[in-house]
């Protein structure tokens, strides 16, 4: 498992903005359990499928994951649940 995180970008240690790091905990601590579950999956797929394993510029849901901080995504993500 630890293979997979040193392939991240080096965007995706920095710091999060405490402006971030506020909103995060209030969200989370909004959540249903069964949100928490489907935002863990998110994540879980995102961080795994899409920023570790590079992706083919070619293919129609390419997303460049090396030009964004990890911050964008997760708001992103909250947006869809």
């Amino acid at each position: 498992m630890q293979a997979v995180f040193e392939t991240l970008p080096n965007g995706f240690y920095e710091d999060l903005p405490d402006v971030v790091k506020s909103s995060f905990g209030e969200y989370m601590n909004n959540l249903s359990t069964e949100k928490l579950s489907n935002l863990l999956e998110l994540l879980h797929e995102f961080l795994i499928l899409r920023v570790s394993v590079q992706e083919n510029p070619d293919d129609d849901d390419f997303v460049d994951t090396n030009k964004y901080r990890c911050d964008y995504f997760v708001f992103e993500m909250f947006e869809s649940i």
